[in-house]
């Protein structure tokens, strides 16, 4: 598994490992979370 999620390039992902892909889409999920709570607040 640690082969897998965290070296392999993966065609589907345009040549991306897929925990890189994973913590990318976290990191933009969050940015998004933080511009919902400013414009609620």
């Amino acid at each position: 598994m640690d082969f897998y999620n965290y070296r392999r390039f993966h065609e589907t992902l345009e040549y991306k490992k897929p925990m890189s892909v994973y913590f990318e889409s976290l990191k933009i999920n969050m940015k998004n979370i933080e511009i919902q709570e400013e414009n609620v607040a």
